[in-house]
């Protein structure tokens, strides 16, 4: 017996809601990869700046006539400190964020997998408030399209719970 309301099937209705799920966990597999390239470059970039910085006050330092130990080593200082300052970001915030983004996309990429054959693992992951922190935290375009997803699947638990027993019969 089919129930119709506003002009479409339940199953129908259904379908639609399971094909939101997909695309919005493609749209959030999207955001964990442009944000894993940005922070890979952002790291490379930092890097490159320090190297930079590094190398040329070394030059620098070493062209310089300065008459006291002192004198030099300060200059040296200086400019390993202003290396380091880009160092640290590299490795230490942009490298684990691009290492995260990256294992977060291979996890979506699973989600997305099993939402033909087992919905209920794909729904328990999108209904999960601490997603959105973890989300919001490493990729904010990723957080976007997650929160768009953990609403569309709180408001159609009901036809969520429908697949779910398809599925398992």
């Amino acid at each position: 017996m089919d129930n119709v309301q506003n002009g479409s099937s339940t199953e129908e209705r259904d379908a639609i809601v399971l094909k939101n799920m997909k695309k919005f966990l493609g749209l959030e597999h999207f955001g964990w990869k442009l944000s894993g390239f940005m922070m890979l470059a952002a790291c490379v970039t930092f890097i490159v700046a320090a190297v930079t910085i590094i190398s040329l006050s070394g030059f620098a330092v070493s062209q310089a006539n300065l008459n006291s130990y002192e004198k030099n080593f300060a200059a040296i200082y200086m400019f390993f400190v202003m290396g380091g300052a880009y160092l640290f970001p590299a490795f230490f915030v942009f490298l684990p964020g691009a290492i995260i983004d990256f294992a977060m996309l291979k996890k979506v990429e699973y989600y997305q997998s099993t939402t033909d054959t087992d919905i209920s693992i794909a729904r328990k992951r999108c209904s999960s408030v601490g997603m959105i922190v973890f989300c919001v935290c490493f990729s904010g375009l990723a957080a976007v399209f997650y929160i768009i997803n953990f609403v569309k699947t709180k408001k159609n638990s009901a036809a969520f719970d429908r697949l779910e027993t398809k599925k398992q019969i």
